[in-house]
């Protein structure tokens, strides 16, 4: 289900993930449950960065914060916008020839 690749129509011109990517990619690792670290981590940001973007996808109500695991978990709002991202990735790829 998830054909998610991470060089996508999104991505900057340098190969380094847009903002969008990075959202993107949160949501991805937070499915089944994350910590803060292992966002970090798997993807490549700063603690800083990691806290801006889990705030921002916290008000968005796209993942939620497990208060007795600690561990971040996408919402179903947060699964639905993973299934428009991946539609709309395959939709400009049969338009769009890298």
């Amino acid at each position: 289900m998830w054909a998610y690749q991470y060089r996508n129509v999104f991505s900057h011109r340098d190969g380094s993930p847009s903002r969008i990517e990075n959202l993107v990619g949160i949501l991805l690792v937070t499915r089944d449950g994350a910590t803060k670290t292992r966002i970090m981590y798997e993807r490549c940001l700063t603690s800083s960065q990691v806290e801006g973007y889990l705030s921002f996808l916290q008000l968005s109500d796209l993942i939620r914060k497990e208060e007795t695991t600690e561990l971040f978990k996408t919402t179903q709002k947060g699964i639905s916008l993973l299934m428009d991202y991946e539609h709309i990735n395959r939709e400009i790829d049969r338009y769009v020839t890298a």
